[in-house]
């Protein structure tokens, strides 16, 4: 099932498994992680993983690099990377996510096939 946000969408692949994809040249903000949040707090129950899909070049600031993904079930956090460049440019997401949930498993895959 696909859900539709201002900045990107979500497709829930199973009870366990979300995939994220921002749209082109948005700014993930600290109201686009609140309303992700939102979202993610009604359709998800149980402990979940998300894809975090970089097809699209977006940016995030630093309110919204530290806020989204703070529901207490996510636990892990894939991150399909296409170019060097989006490996590079989410470093500074990946250190901030380390620091407010240290519990969470994080890794970058260059494949979706990994």
């Amino acid at each position: 099932m696909e859900y539709e946000l201002a900045f990107g969408k979500y497709i829930k692949h199973s009870e366990s498994l979300l995939e994220a994809i921002a749209y082109e040249g948005v700014d993930v903000d600290e109201s686009a992680a609140d309303e992700s949040n939102r979202l993610i707090e009604k359709i998800m129950t149980q402990p979940y993983g998300v894809l975090v899909n970089l097809t699209h070049n977006f940016s995030f600031d630093f309110k919204g690099a530290t806020s989204i993904g703070a529901s207490p079930l996510e636990k892990r956090v894939a991150i399909l990377t296409f170019r060097p460049t989006s490996k590079l440019a989410m470093t500074t997401v990946i250190q901030s996510q380390q620091k407010s949930f240290p519990d969470k498993e994080l890794r970058f895959f260059d494949d979706r096939e990994e």
